[in-house]
């Protein structure tokens, strides 16, 4: 009777023909869930191996929310941002003060319900929790039901792009700053959206977004070093980003459950039966960071120019987020969601490919697991093979538009 009811919703949500490209992505979404569980839940009972990593498609039952565990317990500070140290002190004062499942049910229900509320008020001036299809695009996705398992901050991240998009689009400037700010000061790659205020000369608040991104990357510093770690600093910071380099960016730690070209080139070496990759990364790294900060500045050139659209501009943008930084973890994946529900709510057949593509990369795909590091799948070489083609493929009206212009 549940599941007749919940497919009930799902259909009068979506009867309007103004939803059949989100009857798609939902469509995909769903299949792509239940194929995964059903295949895991041949290896947990019948197939062998009969052990994790093959029967989840989710990080090992023991290490759940664990993310939210150093967050609290500042156990990785060094390579945290001093907001999300900041943010596991409040969390870890209100576990001391209520429970444990209580503060992290607060955390995570905070990110769930403002990223909800993100991507509907993308697409529409109304928020209907329940009847909305953004809801469901967001909790059939891979990206969210894994976060969801780690507790990690990148939710909050992925709201806070969706919400800074929001104010933007309503030329509430110092909002939108803030927003892209806050996402900043969390994970950092998220400064290039001010591009969008760069790209229609709205110079104030680009340099709202600087100031604000330094208020809330230099307090936290204050007051984590005065109630919170003493002696914290930024160079205390800068050096366990360089541990963090010499573990996910050259080593192995990055590759699993992650999404990001670079980490796509690292498997596809192993794949080749290479046995020590360490050499010949050091060796393509800096030919690497070309591409990126080439792509980076390309997209830089483009939004100068105005060449491209609003929504164009989303997709690319967040395509490049997931994409060219060195190490990008599934939940980051979250970040594809707001290019979805704007294309699916655009409804155009010139934009069908883009949206099952970004449906394809927020399914679980914990398939053909690599024998020397059994909990690296084949999804991180898909994931980034579609986002190559859908960041690609969306350069090439920008570019046209950028050729005319200058004839």
């Amino acid at each position: 009777m549940g599941v007749r009811c919940g497919c009930e919703v799902i259909r009068i949500s979506l009867d309007a023909p103004s939803h059949r490209t989100t009857r798609l992505a939902i469509t995909i979404l769903t299949l792509g869930l239940i194929v995964s569980l059903i295949y895991h839940a041949l290896h947990r009972h019948w197939l062998q191996p009969a052990r994790y990593p093959f029967d989840s498609f989710m990080c090992a039952s023991g290490s759940r929310f664990s993310d939210f565990d150093s967050m609290m317990d500042a156990g990785h500070a060094n390579v945290m941002t001093p907001i999300v140290i900041a943010l596991g002190w409040i969390c870890r004062q209100i576990t001391q003060r209520t429970s444990y499942a209580f503060s992290l049910g607060v955390f995570t229900l905070g990110w769930l319900y403002l990223l909800a509320y993100g991507l509907r008020k993308l697409v529409s001036p109304n928020f209907r929790p329940v009847f909305c299809p953004e809801l469901w695009l967001m909790i059939l996705s891979y990206p969210v039901l894994f976060n969801t398992d780690r507790g990690n901050p990148a939710g909050y991240v992925a709201a806070f792009i969706a919400l800074g998009f929001i104010q933007w689009r309503q030329r509430r400037d110092g909002w939108a700053a803030f927003f892209f700010a806050l996402a900043t000061a969390i994970k950092i790659t998220p400064a290039i959206l001010g591009l969008f205020f760069i790209r229609e000369r709205r110079w104030k608040a680009a340099i709202l977004q600087i100031l604000w991104t330094a208020v809330l990357t230099l307090g936290p510093v204050w007051f984590v070093s005065h109630h919170v770690l003493p002696g914290y600093s930024l160079q205390k910071f800068k050096f366990g980003m360089q541990d963090y380099f010499i573990r996910f960016v050259l080593g192995n730690d990055g590759l699993p459950w992650g999404s990001s070209l670079w980490g796509g080139i690292k498997l596809m070496l192993y794949w080749c039966g290479k046995a020590d990759i360490l050499p010949t990364m050091k060796a393509i790294l800096p030919f690497y960071n070309v591409l990126s900060m080439g792509s980076l500045l390309l997209l830089v050139v483009l939004f100068a120019f105005n060449v491209v659209p609003d929504n164009e501009g989303i997709l690319l943008i967040t395509c490049w987020l997931v994409l060219m930084p060195q190490v990008t973890a599934d939940y980051y994946l979250s970040f594809l969601l707001i290019p979805l529900v704007i294309l699916c709510a655009e409804n155009q057949s010139s934009t069908r490919w883009s949206v099952i593509l970004l449906s394809l990369c927020v399914i679980p795909k914990a398939y053909m697991h690599l024998p020397r590091l059994e909990a690296v799948t084949i999804g991180s070489l898909i994931n980034p093979i579609l986002l190559v083609i859908v960041f690609f493929a969306s350069l090439r009206a920008p570019l046209q538009r950028l050729a005319a212009k200058s004839v």
